[in-house]
């Protein structure tokens, strides 16, 4: 179903973006199972999708993708990632009222929880921000 596949990638992306956000500027590896996912090929084919298109919108940097090398089970890994002043200006947007983005991708990540909702504003201020950069 659409919306099925629209609330993984919202998720998938939500947690890429804590993940990122928690690291700072200190590059860090990426790969389904430090996200909290299966080693299976539907998850890192999403995870894969994910990471080039947040590539793509210019919200991060990776050194290299190893597909089936390396990480603790020989998962898909992406190598010294780290997010771009884009990433970073999309964290202080503002999200509900006084909250930023970044403060609600750290409650999601503490809580371990919302991962849908965050993911749905971050869809939608990708989608301002590429509409901006290309008019």
């Amino acid at each position: 179903m659409v919306t099925d596949a629209l609330e993984e990638s919202e998720e998938i992306i939500a947690k890429i973006v804590a993940h990122l956000a928690k690291a700072g500027v200190r590059q860090t590896d990426l790969s389904t199972i430090i996200l909290g996912y299966e080693n299976n090929p539907a998850s890192t084919q999403l995870f894969i999708n994910a990471l080039r298109w947040l590539k793509d919108e210019g919200i991060f940097r990776q050194h290299a993708l190893n597909a089936t090398r390396g990480g603790t089970q020989h998962e898909t890994v992406a190598t010294n990632c780290v997010l771009t002043s884009l990433g970073f200006a999309l964290l202080a947007e503002p999200f509900r009222g006084e909250l930023s983005l970044g403060s609600a991708v750290k409650n999601t990540v503490e809580s371990g929880s919302g991962y849908s909702n965050t993911g749905s504003f971050f869809g939608g201020i990708l989608g301002g921000f590429t509409k901006s950069i290309s008019s």
